[in-house]
């Protein structure tokens, strides 16, 4: 579930929403959460079936301490814990209005949404000379 927060904290880090959203299945705890992953889509509970189909969503606990200071130490593969000690989720399909992959999450809230994440393709060009015809 995705719900707002009106709580006169701290202001949102760069790339998150001013006003931020938590995800009530998210970790609550002091960790910084990476989304790395989104799995299967599914019932998850076949015995109380859900009106809305869910998915999983793999998390890693960030163990670089400096990761808001330099985002990019996050694609260091020691940045976070070992795959093996993955955080698996269920959530609602819905919720992937909000979750991307390599955003990272703290107290269910999104904490931060690192620029790497976004990819800007300025010399691509897509026109009626790029479409490939069947002869």
């Amino acid at each position: 579930m995705i719900e707002s927060s009106t709580s006169s904290g701290p202001t949102a880090a760069p790339g998150a929403p001013e006003e931020p959203l938590y995800i009530a299945a998210f970790p609550d705890d002091d960790a910084y959460w990476r989304v790395d992953w989104f799995g299967e889509i599914a019932y998850p509970d076949r015995y109380t079936r859900r009106k809305h189909p869910s998915i999983l969503i793999y998390l890693s606990k960030v163990t670089e301490s400096n990761f808001s200071a330099d985002p990019e130490v996050l694609l260091q593969p020691h940045s976070t814990a070992p795959a093996k000690g993955q955080t698996r989720i269920w959530v609602s399909v819905g919720t992937l209005m909000v979750l991307r992959i390599g955003d990272i999450w703290h107290r269910k809230k999104l904490f931060l949404s690192p620029e790497y994440t976004r990819e800007n393709f300025r010399k691509l060009r897509i026109d009626r000379t790029c479409v490939f015809r069947r002869t």
